[in-house]
């Protein structure tokens, strides 16, 4: 997230979610186990302090030796295509 990124609110992890700084970023850091052939939901509901002008671009990284897990991102009230994490990828939101 980008750096003084606040959390509102976080559903579905086992502990917790804790945030930090690291470089120019906010990260929120949490842990769930999944089953083999499992799936699991994470809501993260945050704000960021930064002006969008007209567009806020999200990035997210994968975790290396992970497989492709399929993300639904919905940002400012706009539900986005899902799609599998193969590579890092940049979702950019039109405001």
């Amino acid at each position: 997230m980008p750096k003084g990124s606040q959390l509102i609110k976080a559903t579905g992890t086992e502990v917790e979610i804790t945030a930090s700084e690291d470089l120019t970023k906010t990260v929120f850091e949490g842990f769930l186990t999944i089953r083999p052939e499992g799936t699991a939901k994470i809501e993260l509901e945050y704000s960021v302090p930064v002006k969008t002008n007209g567009e806020y671009r999200l990035l997210i990284q994968k975790q290396p030796g992970t497989p492709n897990h399929t993300y639904e991102i919905e940002a400012f009230g706009k539900k986005q295509k899902g799609f599998p994490l193969e590579k890092d990828k940049e979702l950019i939101v039109k405001l």
